[in-house]
């Protein structure tokens, strides 16, 4: 996952290169080995910048579809899920009465 120190989360371009990384989401995947390993990578690029903002369902579903082409790719799927159920827990235990 792209860590907070990265150049492009100190720049504030992370919105900037979503949208063409959300661009790869919307591609057909394609038959050919070397571009559908890449279009996997692509991805996972995706899924790793949409966890970097807190996004993690809509980076659960690329880690999902990239982890079915490319099982290595499930132990980013489970640390996404895991933090995500980690943020769910901590709301639903948020005091209701102030």
């Amino acid at each position: 996952m792209i860590p907070s120190t990265h150049p492009l989360t100190k720049e504030g371009k992370i919105a900037e290169g979503l949208v063409h990384l959300e661009r790869i989401a919307n591609l057909k995947e394609p038959d050919e080995p070397r571009s559908k390993a890449h279009y996997f990578d692509g991805l996972l690029l995706l899924a790793s910048t949409l966890h970097c903002e807190g996004r993690n369902a809509e980076a659960a579903k690329h880690l999902r579809r990239a982890a079915a082409y490319n099982p290595a790719y499930k132990e980013y799927l489970e640390e996404c899920e895991r933090e995500d159920g980690f943020v769910n827990d901590l709301e639903s235990s948020r005091r209701r009465d102030y």
